[in-house]
Formats: structure tokens, C-alpha cells, sequence
């Protein structure tokens, strides 16, 4: 016997073994530690949040509208619901310039009241901050919207739709839709649902 297989005999492990038992139970704990790390790390409350998208064209207005016009749209909602980040992608050409994108509250083909702004190029909505200028011909913009920036109206009380709680309530639901506005087509030119 060699003097290390007497050591590795005073450790638990048995002579000639490369990985003993004292080696293989530190790996495991470590590898424990490791995975635990994750699940904690997976499972924080920094979360990602509920994502939902839209794919804004123009058939999806109610009426139907003839564009080239396309738009993308990212939300994603706080775990606690209490705030929405954006990012909205549109790609002209569009019929006329943009005037605003907003969200609705309404199921798919019914016109709806407006609860949310994501930019705007007329006079803002009053009561919230103002919202960012739209790229008037297509691009990006994102940022992100809490209870300041709801709009309260009649229509969207009589929806059920008080708060900006309700607002997120609907949209997690799939009972609310995007649209960009134009000149030409103020109505709307360009619209999706919002789901997952």
C-alpha cells in the first residue's frame, strides 16, 4: 500500500479510487449550490413580466384600411401590474403623417375608447404627462406607462375600465388593441389586437 492510499483510507475513500466518496459529496455540494443559485436567481422578484405583442396593419381597423403601412408592438407588464413598458415599431409607407398611437380597450373589430398614449403629435391628452412626438413616416419609439398616464373616460367606465389596473386587466385579457393615426386616415390606419 502506498503512503497516499493510506491517506485516502483516513479520508472515507477507498485506495486506487480517483473520485472518492469525500470528493464526489463536495461536488454534489457544490453543484447544489450552484442549481440553488438558479432557482433563486429564476424565481427573484425582478422577473421579466408578462409580455404581450401586437402586429399592427391596416385590415384590422375598423373599417378596413388600405396601407403599406406595418407596425410591431412589445408590452411588457410589471409582475405587480403597475407599470407597462413599450417598445412600439412602425414602417411606413404610411397614407400621411402620424398623428398618435394609443391603446383601446374593446374586443376585436369594435372601435373603442383610448385609455393609454404612447405618442402623439397633437396637442397632448390633458390630465396625464404629455407623451413623446411620433415619428411622423415609421420608426421606434418605447418608454414606459403607469397609472399617471391613464385616461378615464365614460366609454371605458362603461367597459368596466376605471383604472390603470383595469386597463392592464384588459390587455392581459386580450380586450384591448393598438392603432396609429394618420391624416388621411385620423379614424386609424393601423391596428392589432394585443395578445401573447
Amino acid at each position: 500500500m502506498y503512503p497516499r492510499d493510506i491517506s485516502a483510507i483516513g479520508r472515507g475513500d477507498r485506495p486506487g479510487q480517483r473520485h472518492g466518496l469525500r470528493n464526489v459529496m463536495l461536488y454534489l455540494v457544490a453543484l447544489s449550490t450552484i442549481v440553488g443559485g438558479f432557482i433563486v436567481f429564476s424565481c427573484s422578484s425582478d422577473d421579466n413580466g408578462q409580455v404581450r405583442h401586437a402586429n399592427l396593419v391596416g385590415s384590422q381597423e375598423v373599417p378596413p384600411v388600405t396601407t403599406a403601412a406595418t407596425g410591431t408592438l412589445t408590452l411588457t407588464i410589471s409582475d405587480d401590474h403597475t407599470r407597462i413598458a413599450y417598445q412600439l415599431v412602425t414602417v411606413g409607407p404610411f397614407t400621411s403623417n402620424v398623428r398618435f398611437a394609443h391603446i383601446h380597450i374593446q374586443q376585436p373589430g369594435v372601435n373603442g375608447p383610448v385609455v393609454l398614449f404612447f405618442c402623439t403629435n397633437d396637442p397632448p391628452p390633458t390630465g396625464v404627462p404629455a407623451p413623446q412626438a411620433c415619428p411622423t413616416t415609421g420608426g421606434t419609439i418605447s418608454g414606459s406607462l403607469t397609472a399617471a398616464d391613464f385616461i378615464p373616460s365614460t366609454q371605458a367606465a362603461n367597459l368596466g375600465v376605471n383604472t390603470f389596473a383595469d386597463a392592464v386587466a384588459q390587455i392581459l385579457s386580450g380586450n384591448a388593441y393598438a392603432n396609429a393615426h394618420t391624416v388621411i386616415n385620423p379614424s386609424g390606419e393601423i391596428r392589432a389586437q394585443i395578445g401573447p
